[in-house]
């Protein structure tokens, strides 16, 4: 999982690790979420390219950092979804929660929305 930062004021990107985000992998995705909040990055771009499923415990996470970022003045894009990832958030209808992009470039340019 990386980060990549970017120039003052523009979202920061997180590239999720796969092949999944569960109850036993969830904590490094917390800790390297929350480093960025901390820091004042309120504005994420999480890129779930290499995503293959999510748990319960996951969309837990997913909502508590959607939250905090929201607190922050800020928020945060999902892009890249895999099917299977696409179709739980679908079912749980949290895409109407997030704003998803199919491409990374998509959701970096809905910031300046």
């Amino acid at each position: 999982m990386q980060s990549h930062h970017q120039p003052a004021g523009t979202p920061i990107i997180i590239t999720l690790p796969g092949p999944a985000i569960h109850h036993r992998s969830m904590d490094s995705v917390r800790d390297l979420v929350e480093t960025q909040l901390n820091r004042g990055e309120s504005r994420l771009a999480l890129d779930f390219s290499d995503i293959r499923f999510i748990d319960s415990s996951a969309l837990s996470l997913l909502i508590s950092i959607g939250r905090r970022a929201t607190n922050l003045g800020g928020g945060v894009k999902f892009c890249a979804l895999q099917p299977a990832v696409r179709e739980v958030l679908d079912i749980t209808r949290l895409t109407r929660l997030f704003d998803v992009h199919g491409t990374l470039e998509s959701a970096l340019d809905s910031f300046a929305k």
